[in-house]
């Protein structure tokens, strides 16, 4: 149960009875600042696409989004319920459900409200991703390649041959490529529900939205991109032919890769003028790489031997965005330097504000 909300950094104690109202202020001076943030998004995107298209129907909820969460929640939890039951059977089954239930209130008041905001963030979110396009064309992937070929001297992904020439390798990289949905959403599930470390749990929504927004967003649109596996459909050239062709080849080799089934979907989506969510084109920089880099961070942080396996999880991310066509080396380059000092600022914030750095004892 809830015991008391305490000052961190040698701050004066707050102290609060144990009921339900303490954890419910916690969840609000915890959250406050991520719902505030999303709320100001989706208003400043809608007001402007009802602003500028006359036709326009506002979205604010992605239900398919929204049920995933939910239900990922709903599981969770029983999970932990049957594990803390089986763990100790008690005599009293029924009460001591209505025991842990009682006792995870706290969490549930934390975790949730972020875990169902985020749906309704991507919604606007992915709505904006599939329209910058029309405000600033792709534009700027020979500049990338020229970095990339000014780092590497070659294009990035004959540096790594090695892997690209493996089938072993390329296959294992795209199923691990796919994985970083899971993974992601588990470092945001735990986060959610980090209810003894709000420094830590700030520090990683924080992140995780100046992320989205500024690298998804700002510079995704400064520097409109499509990426190597894009290349021959916006410039009309075969720069990346080689690539390409090794991928093509490999899939129908009968080693089938779920990035080439993806890679036709977006552009299949992007040629339809849809909007949803995960869809959208876009290299510069990587998110991939980006959130990769956020997990590493955030679990390295938590144990180090977590965090050694997010570094090295993050390392075949990055090799992954290149070797399997998505982005330019500079794409995750970008993302690896941008995230580490979005970390840093959050923690500088977390510091200059005692109302975000209270924590509850349970």
């Amino acid at each position: 149960m809830v015991g008391t909300v305490e000052s961190v950094d040698d701050r004066p104690s707050v102290r609060l009875e144990p009921r339900l109202g303490a954890a419910f202020r916690y969840s609000i001076a915890q959250n406050g600042p991520f719902l505030l943030l999303v709320v100001i998004y989706i208003a400043l995107w809608n007001g402007w696409q009802i602003v500028s298209t006359s036709s326009y129907q506002v979205h604010v909820f992605n239900r398919q989004f929204f049920t995933a969460s939910l239900a990922f929640v709903c599981v969770s939890c029983l999970i932990r319920l049957l594990y803390l039951l089986v763990r100790r059977i008690p005599e009293r089954p029924l009460l001591e459900v209505r025991n842990i239930l009682r006792s995870d209130v706290p969490y549930l008041l934390l975790g949730f409200p972020i875990l169902l905001v985020i749906p309704v963030f991507f919604d606007a979110y992915g709505q904006f991703k599939s329209s910058m396009h029309l405000w600033v064309p792709i534009y700027a992937d020979p500049y990338l390649i020229q970095i990339d070929r000014w780092i590497f001297t070659v294009d990035a992904w004959s540096s790594f041959s090695l892997i690209a020439d493996s089938p072993m390798a390329v296959k294992f990289i795209d199923r691990m490529y796919i994985l970083w949905f899971a993974v992601m959403y588990c470092a945001v599930f735990s986060a959610a529900f980090m209810l003894k470390n709000p420094k830590r749990r700030f520090c990683f929504f924080a992140t995780y939205f100046c992320s989205w927004v500024f690298l998804g967003n700002f510079l995704a649109i400064i520097f409109d991109s499509a990426g190597p596996c894009f290349y021959s459909y916006f410039y009309k050239a075969d720069v990346f032919s080689q690539l390409c062709r090794r991928l093509q080849d490999l899939n129908d080799a009968g080693q089938p890769l779920i990035t080439i089934n993806a890679q036709r979907y977006l552009l299949d989506q992007y040629k339809n003028s849809t909007d949803a969510i995960g869809e959208g084109i876009s290299a510069f920089p990587s998110l991939h790489v980006a959130m990769a880099a956020l997990v590493a961070i955030f679990f390295y942080d938590i144990n180090r031997v977590i965090g050694a396996m997010a570094i090295i999880f993050c390392a075949i991310i990055f090799i992954g965005s290149i070797v399997l066509g998505w982005h330019y080396a500079i794409d995750g380059i970008a993302s690896l330097f941008a995230v580490p000092i979005f970390w840093r600022l959050s923690k500088w914030t977390w510091g200059r504000f005692p109302m975000l750095s209270v924590r509850m004892s349970i």
